[in-house]
């Protein structure tokens, strides 16, 4: 009966390790795709800007 008991015990903790690192895993994978949509967001911010600008610069450089 004891031994049924510790194997039960032992599959239980790793069970309970494996959803652990399973939810770890789960969360980083969720940060790193906010960070890399966030990043996306900001470049594509940065070339709309620069266009921006050198479009003013174009209509400055033709109308003196």
């Amino acid at each position: 009966m004891g031994s049924r008991l510790d194997s039960l015990m032992d599959m239980l903790s790793s069970m309970i390790f494996l959803v652990t690192l399973a939810i770890i895993v789960f969360i980083m994978l969720i940060l790193f795709m906010i960070f890399f949509f966030f990043k996306d967001r900001i470049d594509e911010s940065e070339d709309r800007r620069r266009r921006r600008e050198e479009e003013e610069e174009r209509r400055r450089a033709n109308n003196p």
